[in-house]
């Protein structure tokens, strides 16, 4: 499946392309996905689709031109007071691609477009999963190749106008290209340098803003989900939760700051105990050795040119790494001396656990957006279990887990009612 990732556009975008180009890449992209504009940006689009403050200008920007959906808050207050079930898993999805197009963009897709994108991306998550499949890879099916192919155009023509747009605003001095405010304006600066990482390839640009894109919303939005599956299925955890939150956060309709999130630890360990049972690519990591392997466990060798796939789930799940692997334990990431710590757990226990932890793959091809989304996701299920309590409709056993590259809570539907006083 991997040598389909460059198939869309371009067999040199960043999760295939090889070093030193990928290396330069991520160089180039590092200081916006981890620096505090980009914490910034994400906590600021929360609060205002989530936490009820006033828009944000992009937002603000669409509104005036019809193409903006409602807010969300008030469509989840619509759905708790009608008592509708929803799928949530669908919800979020379609929020945290609203929150990557703000990061790419800065602007709010309306309803129809969120939508429409969300289509053509798991079309071709789809396609790329049939042709990986292929018994006969260089027999792989035209209409599969033409319909990645198609979705690639699409997308490279889309990217085209996005930057036509933007030197528009440079032009008329309503945008600077410095500091940087999304990533279309640091793959613009890259484009304009002699020498830039991207080397003014402009298909290269429009396959990692594809690539962003794809890795920067799914995963994130299943991982949301599946909180809130394992939430329900604890309402001790949750209790807990809520209690924190309560008592660290200001009132409803506040602000989040990335200092709010901080003083969230318990926050934090229920989300990565959500992402250890429930990593959003379980499929882990493909490496070629370029050198012999010794395993430590018998001695066996590993020859050099060898393709290994070190998947995340059963790593996960390993007893030797987590005692009860199958239990949903938030202790397991706390300091033993954090209240609530329960004695269950060493610090030799939480040391093993966090080395076996690799939700985000590790090493130099690790998940450039991982910061990013340990924002987002905090942050929304802050904000939502601040003002929401969830229900699932039916059984937990009914909730089946769905991989097509990433993993999603297959039949997750709940009903929402919102907590007294907020």
């Amino acid at each position: 499946m991997l040598r389909h990732f460059g198939t869309p556009i371009s067999d040199e975008m960043l999760f295939v392309v090889p070093d030193p180009r990928h290396a330069s890449a991520r160089r180039l992209m590092h200081p916006f996905l981890s620096g505090l504009p980009t914490t910034e940006t994400v906590l600021r689009v929360v609060h205002a689709e989530l936490g009820g403050g006033a828009p944000d200008a992009a937002t603000a920007a669409a509104a005036a031109d019809g193409s903006a959906p409602t807010r969300w808050l008030d469509r989840l207050d619509a759905l708790a007071a009608a008592g509708t079930p929803v799928d949530v898993d669908d919800l979020m999805t379609e929020f945290t691609l609203g929150v990557m197009h703000h990061l790419l963009y800065s602007c709010a897709p309306g309803a129809a477009e969120v939508r429409a994108t969300a289509r053509m991306l798991l079309g071709l998550t789809a396609d790329m999963m049939a042709a990986g499949g292929h018994p006969f890879p260089n027999l792989t099916g035209r209409a599969l190749m033409a319909s990645m192919r198609s979705t690639g155009d699409h997308f490279v023509a889309y990217v085209a106008k996005m930057e036509a747009r933007r030197r528009s605003e440079y032009a008329a001095g309503t945008a600077a290209p410095t500091p940087p405010r999304d990533m279309l304006d640091v793959l613009l600066a890259d484009l304009d340098k002699p020498g830039g990482a991207y080397e003014g390839d402009r298909r290269r640009v429009a396959a990692d803003l594809l690539f962003y894109q794809l890795g920067g919303y799914d995963t994130t939005a299943h991982s949301i989900a599946w909180t809130i599956h394992a939430l329900c299925d604890h309402p001790d955890v949750e209790a807990r939760l809520v209690s924190e939150l309560e008592a660290a956060l200001p009132a409803p309709g506040t602000p989040l700051t990335s200092v709010h999130l901080a003083a969230l630890p318990y926050t934090d360990a229920v989300w990565k105990e959500s992402l250890r049972l429930f990593p959003p690519a379980p499929l882990g990591t493909v490496r070629k050795l370029d050198a012999d392997l010794r395993l430590p466990s018998d001695g066996s060798i590993i020859p050099a040119g060898t393709t290994v796939n070190l998947p995340v789930f059963p790593v996960h799940r390993n007893g030797a790494a987590y005692p009860q692997p199958a239990t949903f334990d938030p202790a397991r990431w706390l300091p033993a001396t954090a209240p609530g710590a329960g004695g269950r757990h060493s610090p030799a226990d939480r040391r093993t656990a966090r080395a076996h932890f690799m939700p985000f793959s590790s090493g130099p091809r690790a998940c450039p957006g991982q910061n990013m989304a340990a924002v987002e996701a905090k942050a929304v299920l802050a904000t939502l279990f601040r003002r929401f309590r969830f229900e699932r409709v039916g059984a937990s056993a009914e909730v089946v887990l769905d991989n097509a590259i990433s993993l999603r809570p297959s039949g997750l539907r709940v009903t929402l009612h919102r907590r007294e006083g907020t």
